[in-house]
């Protein structure tokens, strides 16, 4: 597509009736930004200003705490989490079809980082929402003891890259929890749909996905892709618990043609779910957020 606004999907396929709106995102190294925002420019992308980026400093209150997690294979110490993406919400206003997200302020993101074991440790992920981004500074972060293994530091920083962005359709997977979910009350889901038409939806899911291949703002992903919102695109099964979650972020691991290596590997080359309450996303309440790693 050329421009953000997104086509409604064909209304008689009944799997279009589950569609929810994501924003797709493709992280770019800067050495050669040029060359690689024209090739996503060709899919609709489009490029983001440096305040949204990954990995590199993070934009934070003057007074602000870093946020720190347990860790360690013989010892447990405070160390400083990594500082993963962050995004000019003002930005993304456009690709937020659903208007979900606020349309102001900085969303920030803190990981426990790649390479370690992510679900054994509590307080492994933060989100942070800023409203007011001229308050907000470049913060490095903060020196921490040594690390045990040598590759344990190698990980602990995310080097920058810029963020190109486009909207999309989503659709659940064929195993994602909402399509075997009987416990709803009253006639309708929550999608407003009965009962029979989320069993017809599974018992022909595959035609139904196959028709949708074909629709304009609907694309089908090889791999997990990087997203804020929407269905997400999960490896072992749905993370999501029920329909009173929703996905925020999904951070996939990327790999860098240009250098041969992956500036992100998750586990492996997995992703880092951030699931939340619907709730709290109405009332952009960004403080409990929860973390999990799927990895292949």
């Amino acid at each position: 597509m050329s421009d953000v606004a997104l086509k409604p999907l064909v209304c008689g396929n009944p799997l279009a009736k589950l569609a929810k709106a994501a924003i797709m995102l493709e992280f770019v190294n800067e050495n050669y930004l040029e060359e690689r925002t024209a090739q996503l420019g060709e899919n609709g992308y489009k490029l983001l200003s440096p305040l949204s980026h990954f990995g590199g400093n993070p934009h934070l209150p003057k007074d602000f705490v870093w946020p720190c997690a347990k860790h360690g294979e013989t010892e447990l110490v405070d160390r400083p989490l990594v500082f993963s993406a962050q995004f000019d919400l003002s930005e993304l206003a456009p690709f937020d079809v659903d208007n979900l997200l606020p349309h102001k302020g900085l969303l920030v993101f803190f990981t426990i980082g790649q390479m370690w074991n992510f679900q054994d440790y509590e307080d492994s992920s933060r989100v942070y929402y800023f409203e007011d981004i001229e308050s907000l500074a470049v913060t490095a972060r903060p020196p921490e003891p040594p690390y045990e293994e040598e590759h344990e530091q190698e990980s602990s920083t995310l080097a920058f890259h810029r963020v190109c962005a486009k909207a999309a359709w989503t659709v659940p997977d064929d195993y994602d929890n909402v399509l075997y979910e009987s416990d709803f009350t009253g006639e309708l889901s929550p999608f407003g749909l009965t009962k029979d038409q989320m069993k017809d939806i599974h018992d022909n899911y595959e035609a139904y996905y196959t028709q949708l291949r074909e629709q304009d703002g609907f694309e089908e992903y090889d791999e997990v892709p990087s997203q804020l919102l929407g269905w997400g695109q999960y490896i072992q099964s749905d993370l999501v618990g029920s329909s009173n979650e929703c996905l925020l972020f999904t951070l996939s691991s990327f790999f860098d043609e240009k250098i041969k290596d992956y500036p992100l590997c998750i586990g492996d080359a997995g992703a880092i779910y951030h699931i939340m309450d619907v709730s709290d996303l109405k009332e952009q309440k960004f403080g409990e957020v929860r973390s999990v790693m799927d990895c292949y």
